[in-house]
Parts: C-alpha cells; sequence; structure tokens
C-alpha cells in the first residue's frame, strides 16, 4: 500500500497531479501540514478495483439513489460491469516543495534559508555546521530529461562538499555525497520527520564504490525506438544502433554491486530485474516472478540507469505502467535464444 511518505518522494521525483486513486492513509496530514494543495478537477483517475491499476475517464451519471456519481465500465467487475466512484475522486493535488524543503531544513538544524536552484529539480536547503561546514541539497527528478533539463539539474548541486537528498537509490551522476530519504523520512500526523540518527550514521560510512560507466556512442537525435540489445548470458549484452555495435558486461553497463568489499565483482539486485525484462522481452506486469510492493521503485532506477548508459535526449527507457497495463521498453529487449 502506498504511504503519505512514498507519494510525496514519488512527486519529487516525478511531478504529476495527485488523484483520488493515488491517495494513501494519513493524506489529510499532508494538506493540513501545507505539503500538497488542491488543484483543478482531473478527467481520469487510477482504478483500485484490482492491481493493475488502469487509468479510467468514468462520466458523471444520476443515480436514483445516491445523485450524482461517476461510472465506468469494466470487464472485471460481475455486478452490472460498472464502477462507481464519489464526483471527489476527481479532486487533484500537487506537491509543494518548498514547504517540504522548510521542514527538511528544521529536521537537520541547517542554517539559511531553502532557495529553489533549479525550478522543479533543486533546492538548497541550507548549510550543516554540525562537523564542518557543508552544503546541503534536495533533488528530484534525477533520471528525467523530458524537459531538456537534466544537465542542469546535475550542475546545480555545487558548494561546500555538498550533500544531496534525494528520493531513493544512488545517483552517481551528482558530485555530491548522496543521501537517499526513502528508508529516512516518515511523513504522518504529527508532520516531517527525518531519522537524524540514521542521516548521521549514513554520512559517516564510507562512501560505495563508483564504477565509471562509458556512454553508448548514440548518433545526434537518436530515439530509443532504434536501439536494440540482446542478453546473451547472465552476465553480457549485445547492443546495437544502426551500424555500431558492442559487446558489454553488466559492470560496463554500471549494474556492479557497489556495496560488496570483495574484489571480485557481482552484479547488484537491479541487475536481477533486467534479466527478467529481457526473458519477458522487454515488459514487466505484476505477475512478474521479480515483481514486489518494490516494482515501482526498481523500474524508476532502471531507467536511470539505462538514462546514463544511452544518452538519448527524448523519450525514456521504460513507458509507464499507467499507459501500457505493462511496464514496457521503448527500445528492443530480448534475451538470445
Amino acid at each position: 500500500m502506498t504511504t503519505a511518505t512514498h507519494l510525496v518522494l514519488e512527486r519529487l521525483h516525478r511531478p504529476a497531479p495527485i488523484v483520488a486513486g493515488d491517495l494513501p492513509p494519513a493524506f489529510d496530514a499532508l494538506v493540513r501540514h501545507g505539503l500538497v494543495k488542491r488543484g483543478e478537477t482531473a478527467r481520469g483517475l487510477h482504478c483500485g478495483h484490482c492491481e493493475e491499476g488502469c487509468w479510467v475517464e468514468p462520466l458523471l451519471h444520476r443515480h436514483p439513489r445516491d445523485g450524482m456519481i461517476l461510472v465506468h465500465p469494466c470487464v472485471g467487475v460481475a455486478e452490472g460491469g460498472l464502477l462507481a466512484y464519489g464526483p471527489e475522486s476527481l479532486h487533484t493535488w500537487s506537491l509543494e516543495p518548498a514547504v517540504l524543503a522548510e521542514a527538511l531544513r528544521v529536521a537537520l538544524e541547517l542554517v539559511g534559508e531553502p532557495e529553489e536552484r533549479v525550478r522543479g529539480r533543486v533546492w538548497w536547503l541550507g548549510e550543516r555546521r554540525t562537523d564542518r561546514r557543508r552544503d546541503v541539497y534536495l533533488v528530484g527528478g534525477l533520471g528525467l530529461d523530458t524537459d531538456g533539463v537534466a544537465d542542469e539539474t546535475i550542475d546545480g548541486v555545487q558548494g561546500l562538499a555538498p550533500i544531496a537528498l534525494v528520493p531513493w537509490g544512488t545517483a552517481p551522476e551528482l558530485a555530491a555525497e548522496v543521501v537517499p530519504l526513502h528508508d529516512l523520512l516518515t511523513i504522518g500526523p504529527s508532520g516531517v520527520h527525518l531519522d537524524r540518527e540514521r542521516f548521521d550514521a549514513r554520512l559517516r560510512q564510507p562512501r560505495a564504490r563508483k564504477e565509471a560507466v562509458r556512454p553508448f556512442p548514440l548518433p545526434a537525435g537518436a530515439v530509443w525506438e532504434r536501439l536494440v540489445v540482446e542478453v546473451v548470458d547472465d552476465e553480457h549484452v549485445v547492443v546495437r544502433y544502426s551500424q555500431r555495435e558492442e559487446r558489454r558486461s553488466y559492470v560496463e553497463l554500471g549494474f556492479r554491486d557497489g556495496r560488496s568489499k570483495d574484489t571480485a565483482p557481482r552484479p547488484s539486485e537491479l541487475w536481477t530485474y533486467f534479466l527478467a525484462l529481457a526473458r519477458e522481452d522487454g515488459r514487466l506486469t505484476w505477475r512478474t516472478p521479480v515483481a514486489t510492493t518494490m516494482l515501482r521503485d526498481r523500474v524508476r532506477e532502471l531507467r536511470a540507469k539505462l538514462s546514463a548508459v544511452f544518452p538519448i535526449a527524448t523519450g525514456v527507457p521504460i513507458a509507464d505502467y499507467t499507459e501500457r497495463k505493462a511496464y514496457e521498453t521503448t527500445f528492443t529487449l530480448r534475451r538470445r535464444g
């Protein structure tokens, strides 16, 4: 089940209206603390009738007993084939990142006033002075370049030994110490809470070794639809674009487990999801064996990883679930044989 914290981090990463189908328990706390604000009425919502979470655009209908309701036909409904929603289901809200930035500044006892450095992407939260002076940032939208500000986002994080708070995962493209918020942040009825003890411990940990990943050489104007990636075994792929072809290992694609202190490399958990995508010809659903409650997060991390290896300026490597009833690659991905 989506929590209030997960919803905030998701919208920090990928701004989009929040509709009734996305509302988690304790959503009223987000409204009360000013973390979200009311927006325009939506045309549709994510259906909560089954695990697929389809996007539906219901029609207004006058019910003889319940008055005005919203209805939508669905083959998965036994009685009459109609899903019914209250008119309030199309109310929308949007995240207020400035409020989150101020809450994080207070929680971390930073010096200074938060400032938006890159519109909708990067916020300077203040200076940390508990051990030495360090600039602290809140960063969203990493791996998203559809609006052409990916480089600006990366360049917006600078200063004195910067610390970048990101929604989840890692961000090797940032010249900063990256701290994921997903296991530190809790948002509930009493407000925004950050586990300072775990945050401080995270900063004391030795930084994971980063592998230098060489981007695959692509021509100007490259598109995802012309990229072909073929998995040849559990450790190697062959990449083709037009007349260029390269064989690469999971290490050369950036899928090495950086937490391992062993000298011998081993693949990260994310590589398991990539192989599962290849076995299904580039398609993942909630019925795929690797699917867990973290599937959305893993797909998000895969998008960022693939966008770093294949610097294609437009589109995304994996389409949203709501558009295709599955997470499906926009490039050709398959397993040989």
